[in-house]
């Protein structure tokens, strides 16, 4: 792989970059880029820690792995992705969540479907698999993986929406499409991606890149993922976004 922190290593080109945005991620990101950085890939990748203005040590953590870790002072998730896309020398972009842990093929997997001979794909996502929920987060998310593969095998293949935190596209295509979402929330985000993705080509669902989620939000209970994850992350904003 291409990881390092010395800008002016830049002999080799890499054929897909990592980009994780993390802001206050220091318990979760470490296990996260263990498992990123020992892929089973013969095609060259960086990672790109985007350091979101953390006050933790979740840039320190990050500097003990060989990535690239760049500062984006301006808080929000959407933000911190952005300029990782933009930081990013890959010819495909793969966006990780930091609490997220990929299987050791998730980027083989990636590079493969992107690379197919026949009908490229402009972009791949797939949903997170998880431990022990409680029994609504179950429902939840059983509901939201019918829909996501519904929607890929009524629509042929092609996606109304990613899921933001996994999934990989085509850098040049979207920067053509002015660059990463960074207005109208995660929800926005994840439509407005496939939107622009989608024009180019198709939008895939991958089962193969599924990967591991910490859970966090739901083991909060059910009204906070209610209240302070659905509805102020992805409702409102999207909201605002329509008005």
């Amino acid at each position: 792989m291409i990881a390092t922190n010395d800008p002016n290593e830049t002999t080799l080109t890499p054929a897909i970059s990592v980009v994780i945005a993390a802001r206050n991620e220091e318990p979760l990101i470490e296990e996260c880029l263990a498992a990123i950085c020992g892929q089973e890939i013969q095609a060259p990748y960086e990672v790109i820690v985007v350091d979101n203005n953390s006050s933790d040590l979740t840039a320190t953590v990050a500097s003990r792995f060989q990535c690239r870790v760049v500062t984006e002072p301006r808080l929000g998730q959407l933000i911190a992705k952005s300029s990782g896309v933009e930081a990013a020398r890959g010819d495909i972009v793969a966006i990780l969540d930091a609490d997220c842990i990929p299987d050791a093929t998730w980027l083989a997997n990636v590079h493969a479907a992107m690379n197919a001979t026949a009908h490229k794909p402009t972009a791949v996502t797939c949903c997170y698999r998880y431990g022990a929920l409680p029994w609504w987060g179950y429902t939840f998310v059983l509901i939201s993986r019918l829909i996501l593969v519904s929607c890929s095998r009524f629509l042929f293949g092609t996606l109304p929406f990613v899921i933001g935190g996994n999934v990989a596209f085509r850098r040049e295509v979207l920067l053509c499409e002015g660059g990463y979402p960074t207005s109208g929330g995660i929800a926005g985000t994840e439509l407005g991606l496939a939107e622009r993705l989608g024009r180019h080509g198709a939008v895939r669902y991958l089962p193969s890149m599924m990967v591991w989620s910490s859970a966090r939000r739901f083991h909060k209970g059910l009204g906070s993922f209610l209240l302070d994850y659905k509805l102020k992350e992805y409702v409102l904003p999207y909201l605002r976004r329509r008005s």
